[in-house]
């Protein structure tokens, strides 16, 4: 009469067997799911017009503390170019109901597992505290083809709450107190997001046993917009309009005291970073707003810290990539950046990296305005134990062409 259900210990559990016989005809679809929910329930169902009008109308389905793994394996059968149009959910459903209707699927603080057997290494991720809304379902003979829809919906909204995770070199923890994403708005908006050393400064050198960097990354918000979605979930890869980074917080240290080994740089400059990233992905413009970069080196010889500052930077990269398709279309990175160097100039640079150079060439050009030079005393008294009495710094302009091995070009310094 009401047109309510609840079920307690809830499990879809796919039978093996049937979707082995599947594979050996090539008709198995390329995700497995497992469920297991404590309780859910089911808002006015309209169980009348399901049995008079074969139309089926539910109000809302909530979902409570759901456990989900999701199996992918991609068949090359199931490419439609090959096979023709696989059945619609319509199409499955049709002989049962004309339509099927859900006006909202809620389902709350979700354990999710995502098994990517895609590849010859399979790829494993886990999430806790995950939110996910379901808009509008509807399926029936039109709805396939209605563009304001994706999968059926109006859309799908995914919160996760307080997620974090360690580098795999463990060094670093990674944290976003949430992440959203929409598909009706096409875009991903992951909030207070920090990357932080597991370990002090000097327990972190032990850690690594070499010289180098240590990074802490702060940033109050990282927007991905216009996503393609049908490559995102076919492929697995990011394709997207832009990217837009808010209020980084940089700080990069190092102490050249220490005697661990050093490590060859070579191949790991940002942009052949960049090429070993392994989410294949094309950005075609990422935009940096207010950032602060802050880089201190403690010296061996006089135990001072000198620094170098970049403050209020701003600025857009286009054809952020390492796809190699987009590369084959426009191999060219490039940067435009404003900034504030120590605090003290206005500073423009321009970048322009050859993203298939295996030498990792790219261009730098640019201009450092006119400033009072004694701020260099923070830089160069405790690295170099020099002192600036004084120095009338007009302008400095540069453009040098480079790679992992050399630097070439011209400087015209005007003081």
């Amino acid at each position: 009469a009401s047109g309510n259900a609840t079920l307690y210990n809830f499990k879809l559990v796919p039978d093996t067997g049937i979707y082995n016989k599947l594979v050996a005809l090539k008709k198995a679809p390329d995700n497995l799911f497992i469920l297991s929910v404590k309780k859910m329930f089911i808002k006015n169902v309209g169980a009348r017009k399901a049995y008079q009008e074969k139309i089926l109308n539910i109000n809302n389905i909530s979902i409570e503390n759901p456990d989900l793994t999701i199996i992918n394996k991609r068949y090359a059968f199931n490419d439609t170019v090959k096979v023709g149009e696989p059945k619609t959910p319509y199409q499955i459903i049709k002989k049962i109901f004309r339509q099927l209707r859900i006006d909202s699927v809620l389902l709350k603080d979700i354990s999710l597992n995502y098994i990517n057997k895609s590849n010859a290494v399979t790829k494993q991720t886990a999430l806790k505290h995950l939110d996910i809304n379901i808009s509008d379902i509807v399926i029936d003979s039109l709805s396939v083809n209605d563009p304001g829809r994706f999968y059926y919906t109006k859309g799908i909204d995914v919160t996760v709450h307080d997620y974090q995770i360690a580098t795999p070199d463990s060094l670093y923890r990674a944290r976003v107190k949430k992440i959203y994403f929409s598909t009706s708005q096409r875009k991903i908006i992951l909030d207070k997001v920090t990357l932080l050393p597991r370990y002090n400064r000097v327990n972190f050198y032990k850690q690594t046993g070499e010289a180098g960097d240590i990074y802490t990354l702060k940033f109050k918000s990282v927007a991905i917009n216009n996503i393609d979605l049908q490559r995102f979930f076919r492929d697995q890869k990011l394709y997207a309009g832009t990217m837009d980074i808010t209020s980084p917080d940089v700080q990069i240290y190092a102490n050249n005291a220490f005697k661990g080994k050093k490590n060859s740089k070579i191949g790991k400059d940002p942009q052949q970073a960049l090429q070993k990233v392994a989410l294949d992905m094309r950005l075609k413009r990422l935009n940096i707003k207010n950032a602060d970069i802050n880089y201190s080196e403690i010296d061996a010889t006089t135990g001072a810290t000198g620094q170098i500052l970049f403050k209020q930077t701003n600025g857009y990269v286009l054809n952020v990539t390492n796809d190699a398709a987009a590369k084959r279309i426009n191999p060219y990175m490039t940067a435009h950046i404003n900034t504030r160097f120590m605090d003290a100039a206005p500073l423009q640079v321009n970048f322009k990296f050859n993203l298939r150079a295996k030498d990792g060439a790219f261009n730098y050009s640019g201009e450092l305005g006119k400033f009072d030079g004694t701020v260099l005393d923070k830089l160069v008294k405790p690295l170099a134990m020099v002192h600036v009495v004084s120095a009338d710094i007009e302008k400095l302009t540069f453009n040098i062409n480079a790679s992992n091995y050399s630097g070439k070009g011209s400087v015209e310094f005007y003081y």
